[in-house]
């Protein structure tokens, strides 16, 4: 009987797919893209989004989310090469981390819901729904 391995790709999702599930059970909404189901998430509580994805090997990145702008991108970095802890989640819902500037700060400009998120002009390319 030949057995398969699964891929980097296929472990990934795996993973993501039982932390989105731990996320939820945790009082967050999970956010998915239908085009690109658990390469990456979305996650919102308490009025903040979050991000996770993978670092291109086997551990994940987290970060904060906002609108997009020229000075801060989408979002900051907040865990590096971690694992998926609700911990790190938690981590990613500021507005920005503490090193972020000045001008860095004055230039964010949040997503007011979930709403907002999913039919912004700069998401829908993703086709988000909530799990």
């Amino acid at each position: 009987m030949k057995t398969t391995e699964l891929t980097k790709k296929q472990i990934q999702a795996n993973e993501l797919t039982e932390f989105a599930n731990e996320l939820k059970a945790n009082g967050f909404t999970v956010l998915v893209s239908a085009k690109y189901p658990f390469e990456w998430l979305h996650f919102y509580k308490d009025g903040n989004f979050g991000t996770v994805g993978s670092n291109g090997f086997y551990n994940y990145n987290f970060g904060t989310v906002h609108k997009p702008c020229t000075e801060c991108g989408t979002g900051f970095g907040t865990d590096r090469d971690t694992n998926l802890t609700i911990e790190s989640a938690n981590n990613s819902l500021v507005s920005a981390p503490n090193w972020a500037t000045a001008n860095e700060r004055k230039a964010i400009k949040k997503y007011t819901s979930i709403e907002d998120f999913i039919n912004s002009t700069h998401n829908k390319w993703a086709e988000y729904y909530t799990l």
